[in-house]
């Protein structure tokens, strides 16, 4: 079974700042003996500034709250081609009728 190596939060931050500054993952994780996925992973936990210190409370209510943007996004995307596609069918019929 493989050991889980923990890594300091300043070690962290200076791969991810030498892969910032290189922009080749791989390079910098070979140079400081890391698999790539590790750094993919800091670099992306970065990116989303994810604070899994929180409670999960806090994370299900992110979670409703991006579920409830989407959900209106797709309502108003829907709306619009179903206005469109009725659009199209009316133009469809004046083509038909010439």
């Amino acid at each position: 079974m493989t050991k889980v190596k923990h890594y300091s939060q300043e070690f962290k931050d200076q791969v991810l700042k030498d892969a910032e500054e290189v922009k080749n993952i791989v390079v910098i994780a070979k140079k400081y003996g890391l698999p790539h996925s590790t750094v993919h992973t800091w670099l992306r936990k970065k990116e989303k500034k994810i604070d899994y210190s929180k409670p999960a409370k806090c994370a299900t209510e992110a979670l409703i709250q991006e579920n409830k943007k989407l959900k209106k996004i797709t309502f108003d995307q829907e709306t619009k081609i179903k206005i469109l596609e009725d659009l199209l069918k009316k133009t469809y019929q004046v083509w038909e009728t010439n």
